[in-house]
Parts: C-alpha cells; structure tokens; sequence
C-alpha cells in the first residue's frame, strides 16, 4: 500500500506537524495536523495541478514554447532559465515538479496566466476552496518567503497538504513527471 507523509522538523521525530495517510484517504496517523505552517515548495503542486488543468481543458498543451521573462529568470533557487529563451511547458513542469525549481514555476504561472500571477495565485486560491482544502492560502506560484517576494506567506495544514496530494495522482501526468528522480529538458541541454 502507499502511503503520504506529511511532517515538519528536522527529522521524523522532530516535527512540528504530521500527517500518514493512504491513497484512499484513509488516515493512519496525525498530531498537529490542523496546525497552519508555512506551505514553501509543496506550492508547487497546485501551480502544477493547474497547468495540467489548462491542458487537460485544450487552452494549451504540453509543446507550447513558453518565452521566460526575465522576471521569471531571476526568481532565485531554480534551475539556470535564460531570458527571452524559449522552454516548452513541459520542460517547466519537469523542473518546477522534479527540481523544485522556483523560476520555473513562475515560468509557468505567467504563461498559464498570460502575464498576471496575481491572477493566477488567485485561481490557486479559488482551486483550494473548489476542494475543501480552507487552510491553504497560496501568495506565490512557488513557495518563496515573503523576504524573497515582499508577499504574504503561503500557509496550510497537513490535512489540507493530504488532500492536495490526494488530487494530484489523479493526474497521470503528474505521476508520470514525478516518478523521475532526474530527467533532461531543453532538448537535452539541461
């Protein structure tokens, strides 16, 4: 059987929320797990659902070449995008989903958006209450502290992280990307 796992802290042992759960929704064990913590890069996961999302409704697919901004570029802890170069959408899932690649996310939450990540972060929100998920509040399409983005911070509970993974493997894709523990994007180059 499969099983999440939800925890914060230093080590198993040491966290300060926690949450095991199997993929039907069956909860095994939880302390702490209504206790709001910062999301950081599991945020990721919903700027990913709705990529796949837009896909999934034909508004845009997999091999459409998306021109990074240099403010998506300059978003720190990422993989090394280039200004004005062009990556397909799928290059960028596989960095925001296998990387935790922060630019890439931004990346993907402009194109999906048309330019306005407000907007987008927006739809996150609007996504997690579609799903029940109430604690999740989503600043950002990546998880960065408000040092980093002068934002508010994107914060939920374990609980509502459960339920987020819960809707993510229903998108095949997504398990797909995920599997890999490393893959190549840009035709190869990265």
């Amino acid at each position: 059987t499969s099983a999440f796992s939800f925890a914060e802290g230093e080590n198993y042992h040491d966290y300060k929320a926690l949450l095991i759960g199997d993929v039907n929704g069956n909860i095994i064990k939880e302390d702490n797990s209504s206790t709001v913590r910062p999301l950081a890069s599991v945020t990721k996961i919903m700027t990913s659902i709705l990529t796949l999302d837009k896909i999934k409704q034909g508004s845009i697919s997999y091999e459409d070449k998306v021109t990074v901004s240099s403010k998506a570029a300059s978003v720190p802890y990422g993989i090394k995008l280039t200004a004005g170069k062009q990556y397909t959408v799928r290059d960028l899932l596989k960095a925001t989903i296998i990387k935790s690649s922060n630019n890439a996310a931004y990346a993907l939450a402009e194109y999906v958006s048309g330019g306005d990540v407000p907007s987008f972060v927006d739809s996150m929100n609007s996504k997690a209450k579609q799903l029940g998920l109430n604690s999740l509040r989503f600043c950002t399409p990546h998880g960065l502290p408000p040092g980093d983005t002068g934002t508010c911070m994107d914060q939920g509970n374990a609980k509502d992280l459960y339920g987020l993974a819960l809707k993510a493997i229903e998108y095949k894709e997504y398990l797909n990307i995920s599997r890999n523990a490393t893959d190549y994007i840009d035709g190869g180059e990265i």
